[in-house]
């Protein structure tokens, strides 16, 4: 019978990883199927002027097992929030992924396209739901148009050519939408 178990759980530990990584060029995007973003709200008020520390839970290690990922210093990974909980994200699943710090751009300079986008937003020259839109679906690309130059660094390849997220409102449940149609 332990035979049995440890074959069992063998098996289990190479198990194929639901998630796929995504690509713009080299730079490592999250599998829009199973990490399509998560919006918490789509006030501007909330956003501009709330503090998120509150809301930050520690993130589902489980992501890294979706992904086939696991931990290796300065390569891999932070749980990121797809849709930052600065730009109106939320804590779950469908919303954190393992992102790899490198090659870069990674984890760090995502971080620094949540910042300019939250500033964006809170100066008027984005809507919110634009910001959310353009994250969940290529964050790098926003990364690009921030650093004001393209690089010819490639164009993104994924299972899919659009994002969906989540967005939590006054109902019972969630309504899911996919980016650009239905905001």
């Amino acid at each position: 019978m332990t035979f049995f178990l440890s074959i069992l759980l063998m098996l289990l530990q190479i198990a194929e990883p639901k998630a796929h990584y995504g690509h713009h060029g080299t730079v490592a995007l999250p599998d829009p199927v199973y990490t399509p973003g998560i919006v918490r709200t789509t006030d501007v008020n909330v956003v501009c002027h709330e503090k998120t520390k509150e809301l930050r839970r520690p993130g589902l290690q489980d992501v890294y097992k979706l992904y086939g990922a696991s931990k290796q210093p300065g390569i891999c990974c932070e749980i990121d929030h797809l849709i930052s909980l600065e730009l109106g994200g939320d804590n779950g699943e469908k919303n954190e992924w393992p992102q790899p710090y490198s090659p870069k751009p990674g984890a760090y300079e995502k971080d620094e396209v949540e910042n300019w986008l939250h500033a964006q937003v809170c100066a008027n020259k984005i809507s919110l739901v634009e910001a959310q839109k353009s994250i969940a679906k290529d964050w790098y690309a926003v990364y690009l148009r921030m650093k004001g130059a393209n690089h010819g660094r490639g164009k993104r390849s994924s299972n899919t050519g659009y994002a969906r997220i989540t967005v939590f409102g006054g109902a019972s449940s969630p309504e899911e939408r996919e980016v650009g149609k239905g905001f």
